[in-house]
């Protein structure tokens, strides 16, 4: 993994869903806080593997509303 451009969130799952409220599911998907980006601890890398438009056809909005 590159040093330039990596993000780690040093915050847990739970303290994520309390903030995020109905938004968590799709800042889980679009940043990969799952196994794939768990780094140690409740730590998690930010990983986008995924398009814009992959993120926005799973959570049926177009684009424009997904960076909105």
């Amino acid at each position: 993994m590159s040093e330039q451009n990596t993000y780690i969130l040093g915050t847990d799952q739970e303290e994520l869903t309390r903030l995020l409220k109905d938004d968590f599911g799709l800042f889980q998907a679009y940043f990969n806080i799952d196994s794939y980006g768990h780094w140690e601890e409740e730590n998690y890398v930010l990983i986008r593997d995924k398009s814009d438009e992959e993120i926005a056809e799973k959570f049926q909005m177009t684009v424009p509303e997904l960076r909105a």
